[in-house]
């Protein structure tokens, strides 16, 4: 226990940022040095929730100026952690307030696209940027700095959410697994398809329900498919899912990922974030290009992880070809990620570049150094 521990305001208004924040704050709690004060803007709030984190949740982020200001004078906290988004211009303020205070301010970042819309001003200069920003990989390291980004303000950590995937046992695994085909109504007996779709991948899914009628031909077990909304989606693909087709199509926005993962036997999409997790935990995913599309610098770096395809033959190929596959292919996704630096060892490396940055006694630094 640290007397006078120190207070860590936990800010994000994106999911995608919560999911990348919500795991160290889970370690601040769980190690006792420091307390988050978790604030859940927007799409950010039932992902905390998820995490059965304590929070203050706010629907409208045009306010958040005025709301963390009242929660500066309140929580008095000595560090700002952030999330960020496509949209900085809030998160740019927030970072140049906490400067203003004399407060450190770090920054996670979640995905290898838009760097400088995230933390760059009006003019293509990161002068407002977080102190500190903790990036994926090397590759993340060398595209923030190719995009004016300065290096002394990077710090490669890995990406925390990736954690509770590469983390999970075979057995829990199997446990979830059980569980989550229950929830979703999903029989042992059929084979599980998810979609993962984003407001760009109208295109994706509808080659990949395409595919997946023809599979369903070929297999011998009944399919159903689930399409996981993405949170800036404001409208069900409504003409794509009530379209007659010999298995079921349904959409879902809130259930958490891990779960349906687990639940899974094979992950679709276009190039959402959902692909690599699946493939974390060893699932295969196959990426979906319509014609014309340029596939995402995302889904270039990890080629090796996630599969591409742009015709229907070939999609309907993979999906057959997945549903048939043995166990130690997907044990193998698992060593080539291990490989690649997703060693479920990121949100330790935030929460060590935290302890730091407050200045966290050494002997507490050094038994927190000791779990990474």
């Amino acid at each position: 226990m640290v007397p006078d521990k120190p207070k860590v305001l936990v800010i994000a208004r994106m999911a995608g940022a919560a999911s990348a924040l919500a795991p160290v704050a889970r370690i601040l709690i769980d190690d006792d040095f420091a307390t988050p004060v978790v604030v859940g803007f927007e799409h950010a709030e039932p992902v905390f929730r998820e995490h059965e984190l304590p929070l203050w949740a706010f629907e409208n982020s045009e306010r958040m100026p005025e709301i963390v200001d009242q929660i500066y004078e309140n929580e008095q906290p000595k560090l700002v952690l952030t999330g960020t988004s496509a949209k900085p211009k809030l998160d740019l303020a927030l970072w140049s307030h906490a400067r203003a205070n004399n407060i450190p301010t770090v920054a996670v970042l979640d995905h290898w696209m838009n760097y400088s819309e995230r933390f760059a001003d009006e003019q293509g200069s990161y002068r407002s940027a977080p102190d500190a920003i903790a990036v994926m990989d090397e590759v993340a390291y060398r595209e923030m700095a190719a995009s004016g980004c300065p290096t002394e303000r990077l710090v490669v950590t890995g990406q925390p959410a990736f954690d509770e995937f590469t983390n999970l046992t075979p057995e829990r695994e199997q446990q979830l697994r059980h569980l989550s085909l229950r929830e979703l109504g999903v029989d042992e007996g059929e084979m599980l398809l998810v979609f993962a779709s984003d407001p760009r991948a109208g295109r994706s899914l509808q080659l990949f329900l395409d595919a997946a009628q023809k599979s369903s031909m070929r297999l011998p077990n009944r399919l159903q498919v689930i399409v996981k909304l993405h949170p800036l989606e404001t409208a069900l693909v409504n003409d794509v899912v009530r379209r007659n087709r010999s298995f079921s199509v349904r959409a879902l926005r809130h259930f958490p990922q891990l779960k349906l993962i687990a639940a899974a036997d094979l992950v679709v999409g276009m190039d959402s974030v959902l692909l690599l997790e699946a493939a974390l935990m060893g699932k295969r995913a196959i990426s979906v290009q319509p014609s014309g599309a340029k596939p995402s610098r995302f889904l270039n770096h990890l080629h090796y992880l996630i599969e591409r395809t742009q015709d229907i033959k070939e999609c309907e190929e993979l999906i057959v070809g997945s549903l048939n596959e043995e166990k130690s292919a997907g044990q193998r996704r698992r060593e080539l990620a291990l490989a690649a630096g997703f060693d479920g060892k990121a949100g330790r490396r935030v929460g060590k570049l935290l302890y730091d940055r407050l200045g966290i006694a050494p002997a507490v630094a050094e038994a927190h150094r000791n779990k990474v």
